[in-house]
């Protein structure tokens, strides 16, 4: 039989990743498309490390902090933040902004 930590710590699991999964989703909507090399590459992971389980999502395209930050010749795009941002106002509500993150933080995509 499980502890409640146990079952906690499950739930926890399945939320994290079912939020990575949200935020990918978005993240593709919001992906500025040229040959869809980027967009088609966004992804989630899973893992555990010292501080223990956790979801990453990102993008192994090497050019794609230049389309979420932009450059000097070129204006941002963001897409993985303003997902991030709206998935996390969704699924947290109050809580996302005590945790510093804010939709307003971003340009509209």
């Amino acid at each position: 039989m499980r502890t409640a930590f146990e079952r906690l710590e499950f739930r926890s699991r399945s939320q994290l990743v079912r939020m990575a999964i949200r935020v990918v989703n978005r993240a593709q909507e919001y992906c500025p498309v040229d040959t869809g090399r980027l967009r088609s590459s966004i992804h989630w992971d899973q893992g555990v490390d010292a501080q223990g389980f956790h979801v990453d999502v990102g993008t192994n395209v090497n050019y794609s902090a230049f389309v979420e930050y932009g450059t000097r010749f070129q204006h941002a795009q963001p897409y993985l933040r303003p997902a991030l941002a709206e998935v996390a106002a969704e699924m947290l509500g109050p809580a996302a902004v005590f945790a510093g993150i804010e939709r307003t933080e971003f340009p509209a995509a």
